[in-house]
């Protein structure tokens, strides 16, 4: 029996490297691995290189299935599929296992399936959908000069097809049916990507009622904001080599370890303790050196500025081009780390599908209560504010059918003189003069209670228009708002006993 588990790995990598390297490319992308550049991600604690693998198994997989033409290469398919037949699944880890099913899979429908083919061969590229056309971008790393055609698009979609869902950000309420939909149902999933790179939506049909959700922007941080820390040990963070890459990529400095970690010195002191940091922060303070900027001069730069009447700064910013310089390698050295991980693609589809959980109107409801504020006691709210107006009007009203309402009196204390005048009159000239004026004064009467009636209906109308508008207000949410997934979303802090906002 074997006492040291980890024998089993040593034993495999040993095999792996002991294969010859000179096979055919699509071999060579099914099943060669860098072994050391493996343990290294493994080690490093960044990223899973199982994960780093099977995205970029699933690239250039894309790249060799979509001919020059722009044409899925059937022939390709099918010679990758039977090599993955007769390759022994890895001895590694089950997560490798699963992950080498998954692509099996997905290269049996696509050589068994003329419907898989067909659907492959009639999506295009996007028209005027940027979210598209950046996450085709990221999950093909491509150039800001190269276009994005239906080459291109095919091979992004391939990609999706090939690479293993599994969550990253705390999405399990959509993660768990995708990844049912991905592997169980790819058919489904091409037609959604087909629809999402088309319309830049998703839609569903539930009961006859058809329900539809936008195209996320977002296709999360991956492993950006994970706590790391940083230690002067033999697998450090700054041994990873995708953040070598990155820093190589960038101009930063040599991707090398030895050169990371004097650069992360000269900014951080020498690491004798461990320091509590991610990525993101990590990045952030290396561009800022690179660029030559201070974190005072960055948040000035982005700090919103408000001037009197409108009149514009007249000096303008010495550090501005050096602030948006570090906003652009910012953001492609993220884009660069969490590419290496996920595809992008099928992760903006993922959360696509999150944005369905919240498509029902009433289950929001609560969010826009509280949000606006619709109740007439919040204070601050649109309740109150409307309330505060409703109450004006219902007070003028009141006053001014006050008003009326002494007019109304004085005239019937008027009748009722007339009327015992008319009983009391012993002359014919008198009794008409009476007639004539009893008449009047009845005439006026009926003219004022119309007038009362009317400011009480009025006052009453207003009394109830603060339930009104909130009725109409979601008739009009239903139309024109709905809550959607985001994937970037990590600022907000629940309380102890409120349910965490979940990215919506």
């Amino acid at each position: 029996m074997m006492s040291d588990p980890s024998q089993y790995r040593r034993w495999y990598l040993q095999t792996l490297a002991s294969i010859p390297k000179n096979r055919e490319k699509l071999a060579s992308i099914l099943f060669d691995r860098d072994t050391p550049r493996q343990n290294a991600l493994d080690q490093s604690g960044l990223q899973a290189a199982c994960s780093v693998f099977d995205v970029e198994r699933a690239r250039n997989l894309a790249e060799l299935c979509i001919n020059e033409t722009g044409q899925l290469d059937h022939g390709v398919v099918t010679k990758a599929k039977e090599l993955l037949e007769k390759q022994p699944f890895s001895l590694l880890e089950a997560e490798q296992r699963k992950r080498d099913a998954h692509l099996l899979n997905a290269l049996s429908l696509l050589s068994d399936d003329k419907r898989a083919r067909a659907l492959i061969q009639q999506i295009r590229q996007p028209e005027a959908n940027r979210l598209a056309e950046q996450a085709i971008r990221a999950t093909l790393l491509l150039a800001s000069n190269i276009s994005v055609d239906d080459s291109a698009t095919r091979k992004a979609v391939l990609t999706a097809l090939f690479t293993t869902l599994r969550q990253s950000l705390g999405s399990c309420f959509a993660t768990a049916p995708a990844i049912i939909v991905h592997e169980e149902y790819p058919l489904l999933f091409l037609h959604d990507l087909q629809e999402l790179i088309s319309s830049a939506r998703l839609t569903r049909t539930v009961s006859g009622n058809q329900y539809s959700v936008p195209m996320s922007k977002s296709w999360g941080q991956g492993e950006l904001k994970k706590p790391i820390s940083l230690e002067a040990t033999p697998n450090a963070v700054w041994t990873s080599p995708i953040l070598l890459e990155i820093v190589e990529t960038l101009g930063i400095c040599k991707g090398e370890s030895g050169a990371l970690l004097e650069h992360l010195e000269r900014l951080l002191g020498p690491i004798e303790k461990p320091i509590v940091t991610n990525v993101e922060e990590l990045l952030k303070a290396l561009l800022l050196a690179h660029v030559d900027l201070t974190p005072k001069e960055l948040s000035s730069y982005v700090e919103p500025r408000t001037f009197p009447m409108g009149l514009a700064p007249t000096k303008i910013n010495p550090k501005e081009h050096k602030c948006k310089e570090f906003f652009a390698l910012f953001e492609q050295a993220k884009q660069l780390f969490v590419s290496s991980a996920d595809c992008a693609l099928l992760k903006c589809w993922e959360y696509s599908i999150a944005s369905f959980t919240e498509v029902k109107f009433n289950l929001c409801q609560w969010n826009f209560y509280a949000s606006l504020g619709v109740n007439w006691n919040d204070i601050g709210g649109i309740g109150q504010v409307l309330y505060e107006i409703a109450q004006q009007h219902v007070d003028e009203a009141n006053l001014e059918l006050s008003e009326h309402q002494e007019k109304y009196n004085s005239i019937s204390l008027e009748i009722e003189y007339l009327s015992r005048r008319l009983q009391q009159a012993s002359t014919e000239q008198e009794i008409r003069w009476i007639k004539v004026e009893y008449q009047s004064r009845q005439a006026e009467q009926y003219h004022i209670k119309e007038l009362c009636d009317s400011i009480s209906e009025r006052a009453n109308k207003i009394g109830h228009l603060h339930q009104f508008l909130i009725d109409q207000y979601q008739e009009l949410m239903k139309d024109y708002f709905q809550e959607i997934y985001d994937a970037d979303l990590h600022d907000i802090e629940a309380g102890p006993f409120d349910d965490s906002p979940a990215g919506f």
